[in-house]
């Protein structure tokens, strides 16, 4: 693919569609067919989850709500308006909506019910400011929230009710996601069968069904692995501008959620870009992920407060410098005694994690998994071998210094001064960075005829989970919060 083309042009040029542009029969065919419709049920069930799911059901849904809202009346961050109190003026009438619904949080006894929603539904927006605390998410850029602002505006506009604002607002959010990670899988074509695999797990797609930054940011991840595999299987930049496009998607990403600016080496073993623009763009990653995060301490940081211990970075730093090994112990405990909850919250824990997904389920989620990882092996591609090693040694490089932070992260602001293990952290914190290191299996590709089966098997298997993954999730959500035991 020369340099030179343009976005929508190497989207066409996919080989999903070799079959089409070269009229081959069904075996040419088939790939683009299975994708095409394994998409479609994505959508689909996106699209149905932003409709089942309860209001302000979704993890952390009352905070993400208030920043869009925030967002929709042109302030880009949160404010600090006292020691412990982070957010900022925002519409009064929100407290009325989700205040019928905080029975149903947490508690599995308790129904959605017909009257939580009309009681609800009398909150119309007032235009009425009041400072309320958000302090998760006053922190958080504006950039992920703009469907769902677009969505408060238009609900404003048109005289609706908060509620079904919401529900407007999860849309917009939910299609703009869809249409990122569509763009992604369709430009990282037969070589990406992991990123399809890993869109298709419940925890993103209930993501991508509500108000949340995280939904837009998987659909932005997927796009930049598929701009990134393109570049490790051809050794060049797949379209026009596209080294441009990968940097300012990994900072958005990395703006977002701090830890993830390790993936900003990523583009430091970019095959096909000259060693300037390579670094310019590992620095402007970083250099944007520092910019926002002073801003954001200084403007709305606030010590995260919780019912029974009060965090403090501060002494936990001075407890791990007296005693370094507690690191070691920390991770191994946390690993040993933690490591199966965040796998079962990476493959899909929904609501505010009271939703489970049954145990088959996960095991055929890992199947799919690992499907999708043998059938990106098996797509090799030109780029020169030294180029590739070198990808993937900074690819894991990237991976392990975005864990150390996510977990570093939530020790210092989250975990009692001297715990043992690492409280808050959750599995869905790591479908992004499964996401970005989906151009490992291209990266180690193997070619040969031997292969042909088993991208064609691994195909089948990967674009047939969504028919299962929507039923499995509707009927979770209809058993915890609708139907009666």
């Amino acid at each position: 693919m020369a340099a030179e083309a343009s976005f929508l042009h190497a989207l066409s040029q996919s080989d999903l569609f070799d079959g089409f542009h070269r009229r081959q029969g069904l075996d040419g065919l088939l790939p683009g067919l299975l994708t095409v419709a394994g998409l479609a049920a994505l959508w689909f069930t996106v699209c149905l989850m932003t409709l089942v799911m309860p209001p302000f059901q979704n993890p952390d849904e009352p905070a993400h709500f208030l920043r869009a809202e925030q967002i929709s009346r042109g302030h880009p961050i949160g404010y600090r308006y006292s020691e412990f109190r982070s957010g900022g003026a925002t519409e009064i009438g929100i407290r009325a909506a989700y205040g019928p619904f905080s029975p149903v949080f947490s508690n599995r006894e308790n129904k959605f019910t017909s009257g939580m929603l009309a009681q609800a539904g009398m909150a119309h927006w007032s235009g009425e400011l009041v400072e309320q605390h958000f302090p998760n998410t006053a922190v958080y850029p504006p950039f992920f929230y703009l469907p769902s602002a677009i969505g408060i505006l238009i609900g404003k506009a048109a005289g609706l009710s908060i509620v079904d604002t919401l529900y407007l607002s999860r849309l917009l959010s939910g299609l703009c996601s869809m249409a990122l990670g569509t763009a992604g899988t369709l430009l990282a074509g037969r070589a990406a069968p992991l990123l399809l695999a890993v869109l298709a797990l419940p925890m993103g797609l209930s993501l991508m069904a509500s108000v949340s930054q995280d939904g837009p940011m998987i659909g932005l991840a997927a796009l930049a692995a598929a701009i990134s595999v393109r570049m490790v299987q051809n050794g060049a930049p797949p379209f026009r501008h596209a080294v441009a496009v990968l940097t300012l998607a990994l900072a958005l990403i990395a703006t977002a959620r701090p830890p993830y600016a390790a993936f900003a080496l990523l583009p430091l073993t970019l095959p096909g870009v000259a060693p300037a623009a390579r670094r310019l763009s590992a620095l402007t990653i970083f250099g944007l992920t520092a910019a926002w995060a002073g801003l954001a301490a200084v403007m709305a940081q606030v010590v995260m407060e919780r019912s029974d211990v009060m965090p403090d970075a501060v002494l936990q730093v001075r407890l791990l410098l007296d005693d370094p090994y507690r690191i070691v112990s920390v991770a191994f405990a946390t690993l040993s005694g933690r490591g199966f909850g965040y796998l079962n919250e990476f493959v899909g824990q929904l609501g505010w994690l009271d939703v489970g997904i049954p145990r088959w389920f996960h095991k055929l989620a890992w199947i799919v998994l690992a499907a999708g990882l043998l059938g990106g092996l098996s797509q090799a591609g030109r780029c020169p071998q030294n180029s590739r090693w070198s990808w993937i040694a900074v690819a894991i490089i990237a991976l392990g210094g975005s864990a150390a932070g996510i977990f570093g992260i939530q020790y210092l602001t989250w975990t009692a001064p001297g715990d043992v293990m690492v409280d808050g952290v959750q599995g869905r914190y790591f479908l992004v960075p499964a996401l970005l290191l989906a151009t490992l299996p291209p990266a180690v590709a193997i070619s040969g005829d031997r292969t042909t089966g088993l991208a064609r098997l691994s195909w089948l298997v990967v674009t047939a989970f969504p028919l299962v993954t929507s039923p499995v999730m509707v009927w979770q959500v209809l058993s915890r919060y609708y139907l009666q035991s």
